[in-house]
């Protein structure tokens, strides 16, 4: 299901991300090896490879463009906060383009739950530290039947093989959710935003992450 929140960056539809571990109670994650590392797996996938999608745009070459190529998420339990963490191509801070990449945290009573990292700042006024990282969730419990988290713990260096976020739980729905991941290159938000490749790395099933938003039932 696409997001209104997707929509609003590029003007197509746009979906993604899903995970393999099979579907786990609240706090069952503890109990599961985390793959070489000491916190709590609580979902993971891999991407195919070299499946990312140019588009017919002109304007940026084909090595940024293959830049998103997606090959795995880890998501972790950090505590009070979920650590999503994800292995691409490279991360590219380069002012010629921007990297989106949309993490959809859905659950059946919130369908709406969307995460986005930019490496450009996509509102006005700008981000101060240049770049775009918050979660959102629709029709939930909170004021104005919205819930949202802004600056966003995250790594995002330039040039890296990897990027990672940690989500307060407060920002992640309640129960079991389907996870999708959307990445894109856009040629920038001082240009027309056209959409120049996309990858989209997919994982079955759906995952208690631990969270603890829940539907407005106002």
């Amino acid at each position: 299901m696409t997001s209104r929140l997707t929509a609003a960056i590029v003007g197509t539809a746009v979906g993604v991300a899903a995970v393999v571990a099979p579907l786990t109670a609240p706090g069952a994650g503890a109990h599961q090896a985390s793959r070489g590392g000491e916190h709590p797996l609580l979902a993971a996938a891999d991407d195919d490879p070299d499946d990312v999608r140019l588009t017919k745009a002109e304007g940026l070459e084909d090595e940024d463009r293959r830049s998103v190529e997606l090959k795995k998420l880890v998501v972790t339990d950090r505590g009070r906060k979920v650590r999503f963490d994800l292995r691409l191509e490279r991360v590219d801070r380069s002012q010629e383009f921007v990297q989106v990449y949309l993490f959809d945290i859905e659950s059946k009573e919130l369908p709406w739950s969307q995460m986005i990292v930019a490496t450009m700042s996509m509102t006005e006024p700008p981000d101060p530290h240049g770049i775009e990282h918050s979660t959102g969730i629709e029709f939930a419990d909170g004021p104005q039947g919205f819930v949202s988290c802004d600056h966003l713990t995250l790594r995002l260096r330039d040039g890296a093989s990897r990027l990672w976020v940690e989500v307060p739980r407060r920002c992640i729905p309640r129960g079991p959710v389907a996870l999708k991941v959307y990445a894109q290159t856009v040629d920038g938000v001082h240009a027309q935003l056209r959409q120049m490749s996309h990858d989209t790395l997919r994982v079955p099933g759906r995952h208690d992450l631990g969270g603890t938003a829940r539907p407005d039932e106002s």
